[in-house]
């Protein structure tokens, strides 16, 4: 007798979601979406609820495992911003419904970065011995319009 083994696909995709973690309203952002298996064309969903409870659908290109998108966060509230995907395989299973939040702010220019702990090194480049700068102190690095400067 010859027997014939059939595997069936019960298995649920998980998904990982990249996107970032804040933005502005003056921002498009490209969100991924990727899954451990190749995703179905049809009934996925990309969605997010804004602060004030608003409901915004989006469509994503699909690309075997992945889905990419871009979102346009121009109009939204400030605050928080629940982005929700669901995803089905090609054979139909349904992911859960993962979350991902995304801090929408007034600007970026509030952030602050700290630079510690530089140390003396030399750099040898092609035989020609250069020397870092000797940095004494923490100095804060303040960010504006995607440029930088220091302030002692």
């Amino acid at each position: 007798m010859d027997y014939i083994i059939v595997e069936l696909d019960t298995t649920a995709p998980t998904i990982e979601i990249y996107a970032p973690a804040y933005t502005t309203r003056e921002a498009s952002v490209e969100i991924t979406v990727n899954a451990d298996e190749t995703l179905g064309r049809s009934n996925n969903e990309v969605y997010i609820i804004d602060e004030s409870g608003t409901r915004h659908d989006y469509t994503f290109d699909i690309y075997g495992n992945q889905m990419v998108g871009v979102i346009d966060f121009n109009g939204f509230p400030l605050g928080l911003a629940r982005l929700f995907v669901r995803v089905r395989d090609e054979v139909d299973n349904i992911s859960e419904l993962y979350e991902k939040v995304i801090t929408i702010k007034d600007s970026l220019t509030i952030l602050k970065l700290d630079i510690s702990d530089s140390k003396k090194s030399n750099i040898q480049n092609n035989d020609i011995e250069r020397k870092a700068e000797i940095i004494e102190k923490n100095r804060p690095l303040t960010i504006t319009s995607g440029k930088s400067r220091t302030k002692e």
